[in-house]
């Protein structure tokens, strides 16, 4: 199974699971939200994902729309945790779309291949009573993802995503501190002169018809959480190699020094329409 995926081509924002410590059939791909430095890779992975969640309130009854599913992870948590039954899922890869429709387990999931920041081009056809992105959307313009998700919303969807925000500690950064920083996160596809503080944020989703927002921050248990995870399983000689391990490895570099110099946090988001 797992060198059957290997063949599946990649979009430069995907991450080898396996490498990261997650074999399963559907692997999960994100940060993770590292509350003790003792759980797994597939553990911390899956409390990001609750942690959001249980911040909107996820009912069984709900129609969900989960952005940029991955390896479908989250959909076989929706399931199984929250006994959610009418579930649509989009994602940007198309062989990464034709493993999951091969899992017996995800047979009652509506798939959409495409971008989730051009949703009206899927013609999902369907009001979603939450919608959610996991550890995706900060590298994407927020105004654009919203005008996205306006077609699928009702006038009481709850939508849930993690995203970037600037601290006041950018504002004390010297010019040569600020284009470094800037360099070493445009290297990861993410442009901060594009990401808010908290305050703007909350504007920008007021902008759009979004309220009573609810902002949660996990800088610590993320950005610190998986920079240590990965510094430890380096120490234990895991094999993490290539262009995958590189790419695993920068990113946790990256991670630390955001973590250490405090001027970006990690956000968990929510929001609602107000009937």
């Amino acid at each position: 199974m797992q060198r059957q995926k290997t063949k599946i081509p990649q979009h430069k924002y995907a991450i080898n699971a396996s490498m990261l410590g997650d074999d399963t059939a559907l692997p999960w791909t994100n940060l993770g939200l590292w509350h003790t430095p003792h759980v797994t890779y597939p553990e911390a992975c899956q409390n990001l994902a609750i942690s959001l969640a249980e911040a909107l309130a996820l009912k069984s009854d709900d129609a969900v729309l989960d952005l940029g599913c991955g390896w479908g992870a989250s959909l076989n948590l929706w399931q199984e945790q929250y006994a959610v039954r009418q579930i649509s899922a989009v994602e940007l890869q198309t062989g990464c779309l034709s493993y999951l429709k091969t899992q017996d387990c995800l047979n009652t999931v509506k798939f959409y291949q495409g971008s989730f920041l051009n949703l009206k081009a899927l013609s999902l056809n369907l009001k979603h009573d939450v919608i959610l992105c996991i550890d995706a959307l900060y590298h994407h313009s927020l105004p654009q993802f919203l005008n996205s998700i306006s077609v699928n919303a009702h006038k009481k969807t709850r939508l849930g995503f993690h995203y970037l925000t600037v601290t006041a500690q950018w504002e004390k950064l010297s010019f040569v501190q600020r284009k470094k920083y800037q360099y070493l996160l445009a290297l990861a596809d993410i442009q901060i002169n594009a990401l808010y503080s908290q305050t703007q944020l909350c504007q920008v989703l007021k902008n759009a018809g979004w309220h009573h927002t609810n902002i949660k921050i996990l800088t610590e248990p993320v950005f610190g959480g998986f920079s240590s995870y990965i510094q430890h399983r380096e120490h234990e000689n895991h094999a993490i190699y290539g262009i995958d391990g590189l790419k695993i490895k920068l990113t946790a570099k990256l991670c630390h020094q955001l973590f250490k110099a405090g001027i970006v946090g990690y956000v968990q988001v929510v929001s609602h329409r107000l009937p």
